[in-house]
């Protein structure tokens, strides 16, 4: 008398297992998008604590960016480039100074809670510093690491946020400048494909 029903409940628990499943999103994959980000960045040279911060003047940057996830069952793992736009000037005259744009290479680490992915990065960070009067051109490197979420809106489309924190490090033996410090704090909207 109980055998069919405990028959019964198994298979309801077995399909209910088997829906969740086949209901649970998948991350892996290529994926691409645009982005918008607030940023904040500020310049010390000679790398002395002393000196006062310099903050450049530009406060927004788009940027593009391509990855690729894998999934093993919620944890989300890869890697993504990304290349963000700005022209930022900090100073006048003699002294003006221009930060170029930045490319990011980052690993990325996450869990997927279903269609919402929360994830951490971290990686490498490339751009220009230069300054037309004094002599300095340099290409300045350094660590780059953020927190962020994407929530996917369907199969092929997801929107995201995250913040990074970029410290990047350069020296010029022929300046004044002879070292210095660039560093930006980024707010990032994303909108993404995937392929």
């Amino acid at each position: 008398m109980l055998r069919p029903i405990i028959t019964a409940l198994a298979a309801t628990l077995v399909f209910s297992s088997t829906a969740t499943a086949q209901q649970a999103f998948d991350w892996s994959g290529a994926y691409g998008g645009v982005s918008l980000a607030a940023i904040d960045v500020h310049w010390d040279f000679n790398t002395n604590p002393s000196d006062p911060e310099n903050p450049f003047d530009a406060e927004s940057a788009p940027g593009i960016f391509v990855g690729y996830l894998f999934q093993t069952d919620a944890f989300v793992y890869g890697a993504e480039v990304s290349y963000n736009f700005y022209d930022g000037e900090q100073g006048a005259g003699l002294f003006l100074f221009e930060l170029g744009s930045q490319t990011e290479l980052r690993a990325r680490a996450g869990y997927a809670f279903d269609d919402v992915l929360v994830s951490a990065s971290v990686g490498y960070a490339s751009r220009e510093l230069f300054s037309r009067f004094i002599g300095i051109r340099d290409d300045i490197t350094g660590m780059t690491y953020g927190l962020g979420a994407d929530y996917a809106i369907n199969d092929r489309m997801f929107v995201g946020a995250d913040w990074t924190h970029s410290s990047l490090n350069g020296s010029n033996a022929t300046s004044f400048y002879n070292s210095y410090e660039v560093t930006e704090d980024a707010f990032r909207l994303r909108l993404g494909f995937r392929f």
